[in-house]
């Protein structure tokens, strides 16, 4: 898990709170309208994860805060997954996932669970962010956060164990030629 607001990473990844108030956005952060606060990444059952296996359940999500009294009426949510060495393994928006945008609220949470996650042996990473409600404008985003190890039992190789079907059938050497 990562934080960004009002927690802080220990040196052994522990999350430990902080009393202090969050901090203030420095000057790159104030192009945008909001501030993603913190990125968790956690098992099905909520427990923070930095090694999962292939199949496992996870959870993916952020908490963001506007910087701004006037937030902008319609926003959207954008997630992408990137390889450790920054190869592009899968993004989408809750536009792309045919949802219509969502109010612009002063605060909030987003949760993307990914039910069975198919990703082998690897490390990863992500990033997420706030668009507008076309998905055109990027509203704030956090780069390369969560990083977390996929662990496999060699069902197969490569980055994704996709879901297969096998069928086999004998058959004759006359319908073979």
């Amino acid at each position: 898990a990562e934080t960004i607001g009002d927690e802080m990473q220990t040196s052994s990844g522990a999350a430990e709170s902080v009393t202090a108030p969050a901090p203030r956005p420095d000057a790159d952060q104030l192009r945008f309208p909001y501030l993603i606060e913190s990125v968790r990444l956690t098992s099905g059952d909520g427990r923070d994860v930095e090694e999962i296996a292939t199949g496992d359940d996870i959870v993916l999500s952020m908490k963001y805060r506007a910087l701004t009294g006037s937030p902008p009426e319609r926003i959207s949510f954008v997630f992408n997954l990137y390889r450790h060495d920054g190869f592009y393994v899968c993004g989408t928006t809750t536009l792309m996932d045919g949802m219509s945008p969502h109010p612009g609220t002063a605060s909030g949470q987003v949760t993307v669970r990914f039910p069975s996650f198919p990703l082998l042996s690897g490390r990863y990473k992500w990033r997420v962010a706030i668009n507008d409600h076309g998905g055109f404008s990027v509203l704030a985003e956090a780069k390369d956060v969560c990083m977390f190890s996929v662990t496999d039992n060699f069902n197969a190789v490569g980055i994704v164990d996709l879901r297969r079907e096998w069928r086999v059938e004998p058959v004759a050497v006359s319908e073979a030629t």
